[in-house]
């Protein structure tokens, strides 16, 4: 569920754990948690379900079944995903989340200093949801398939029903700007993790 050990491009993995209890490094209190793989957000996703007496949305076993219709907490699907960076019903059609210069609103490439940033530093976007764009890349619910869109074109989409790999967007602070936009996609094994992947719970409330 979590990479202790991870190390991208001199990166260390920011949580340890002394064998009874996790605790962030110091210093990194404020920052989004990273080197996680899809199966640990899934799961931190039951854990907050639990801990409000809510219905874990996830089965942990074949990690196959996601109770859509119930309320409690789960990865965002990439349709989900993206209609809340574009700024959902009072969206402005920006490039970015919230801007069309990148910036503004997202921690990239080009101006990340190649590390992670405190979240809410910059500007957020038409929700007042920050960090959508760069910073560290978010782990969605679906499946990855490169041709989806081309071939499933219906309203609110959850994903292909299979694959290895698991949405990740947003870009991160090791993300050229150009592949930053909101619309822009990538995926990891959902059993890896990266120093630059995190993730955005979201409640469900039927």
């Amino acid at each position: 569920l979590y990479d202790f050990t991870l190390d991208d491009d001199g990166i260390k993995a920011p949580i340890f754990f002394d064998g009874k209890t996790f605790s962030f490094k110091k210093g990194y209190g404020n920052l989004p948690v990273t080197g996680i793989t899809w199966y640990g957000a899934a799961f931190y996703c039951n854990m907050l379900s639990e801990k409000e007496k809510l219905t874990p949305i996830y089965e942990t076993t074949l990690w196959s079944a996601v109770l859509f219709n119930h309320k409690g907490y789960r990865l965002p699907t990439e349709a989900e995903w993206e209609y809340a960076a574009r700024g959902g019903k009072i969206s402005k059609k920006f490039m970015f989340a919230g801007s069309d210069k990148s910036a503004e609103i997202g921690w990239l490439k080009e101006n990340s200093d190649m590390k992670l940033h405190e979240k809410g530093l910059l500007k957020s976007n038409e929700l007042d949801i920050f960090d959508m764009t760069g910073n560290a890349a978010e782990w969605c619910n679906d499946f990855y398939d490169m041709k989806y869109y081309k071939i499933d074109e219906v309203n609110n989409p959850e994903g292909p029903s299979y694959s290895a790999y698991k949405i990740l967007r947003g870009g991160s602070f090791l993300t050229a700007e150009k592949k930053g936009a909101v619309f822009s996609r990538n995926s990891l094994n959902a059993e890896k993790a990266s120093a630059d992947a995190s993730f955005r719970p979201i409640l469900i409330i039927p």
